[in-house]
């Protein structure tokens, strides 16, 4: 997960924190993080979906680690195309249909390795021109596929055959 990439990216990075906003529902996962790793992590309650831009607006980059389950394989992470549509730079794990969500205009990594999130994270920060150009090409992306716009046209063309 991302958040045990921190210390890999500590010497690196000092000032990096992960932000969590609302977290897991599942399980107690987000209290052995904060346990673990509480001075990197801010933790923020969940927020309705009208406040959510402003947070995904503060933030330098978007990781959506999800988890290869088979709930996490059927799911369509907002927060991927909330970033996407911010041209926010993208990492994200390949699992369900992330990876053709993303394309090539994101970081795809393992779902199990927190060590590619953390590379991921460095090279960004290392690299920000390409970075922030993946960002813009992931926002056109999203408007392309997955705006409102591009959504009705598909259901239009579905209620028509």
């Amino acid at each position: 997960t991302a958040s045990n990439s921190r210390p890999l990216l500590f010497r690196s990075q000092p000032d990096l924190r992960l932000v969590i906003v609302g977290g897991s529902p599942y399980d107690n996962y987000d209290r052995q993080l904060m346990e673990k790793w509480g001075n990197w992590i801010i933790k923020m309650p969940k927020y309705p979906p009208t406040v959510m831009p402003e947070i995904v607006a503060a933030a330098h980059i978007i990781v959506v680690p999800q988890r290869d389950t088979p709930e996490a394989q059927a799911q369509f992470p907002l927060k991927l195309t909330d970033g996407m549509a911010m041209a926010k730079p993208i990492i994200a794990t390949k699992v369900g249909d992330i990876p053709e969500i993303v394309g090539d205009t994101g970081y795809l990594v393992d779902p199990s390795s927190p060590e590619q999130i953390a590379a991921q994270i460095e090279l960004i920060f290392n690299d920000l021109a390409t970075a922030n150009t993946k960002g813009m090409k992931a926002r056109e992306r999203c408007i392309k596929y997955y705006s409102i716009d591009a959504m009705a046209a598909i259901l239009s063309e579905l209620i028509k055959i």
